[in-house]
């Protein structure tokens, strides 16, 4: 099946702990090709997890058709996808399902505002998500040491 696989990273107190729907905010969006929403969420998280697509071609060569689409993610200064951040997949305009990283795997994520995803789209310098990024840690009542 090909999937549209958005990612949204959740940039908030909670990010890198849990799963926070009212933070979330678009990293990228992928082209990939699964067998189920689960297989395609492995997939997103190697692609979202290599810190090229020269290691992902060294690393996963069998996975080497979306160097490009690393390059792009990476260009656009995205983290990698960590516990607390989501993918929505798409299979053409249908909601195939939503997935959200947990410390082990991932977790199905259900009533979904899929308003989330109005506008989105993979141009800019820099992703809504890494935008958002540089906003929380400029808020002075947050602090990586509190």
């Amino acid at each position: 099946m090909k999937f549209y696989a958005y990612v949204l990273h959740n940039v908030g107190p909670k990010m890198f702990w849990s799963f926070d729907k009212d933070n979330l905010h678009h990293a990228h969006t992928f082209q990939v090709e699964a067998d189920s929403v689960d297989a395609a969420a492995n997939l997103v998280w190697i692609l979202t997890n290599v810190g090229s697509h020269d290691e992902l071609r060294l690393h996963h060569p069998h996975l080497a058709g979306y160097a490009a689409q690393v390059t792009d993610y990476r260009t656009r200064e995205n983290r990698s996808l960590s516990v607390g951040d989501a993918i929505v997949f798409l299979e053409r305009e249908r909601l195939a399902g939503i997935v959200s990283v947990a410390t082990v795997g991932f977790d199905e994520v259900k009533n979904f505002d899929m308003s989330a995803l109005t506008n989105v789209n993979n141009d800019g310098v820099v992703s809504d998500a890494r935008r958002a990024h540089g906003e929380f840690g400029r808020k002075p009542e947050w602090s990586p040491n509190a």
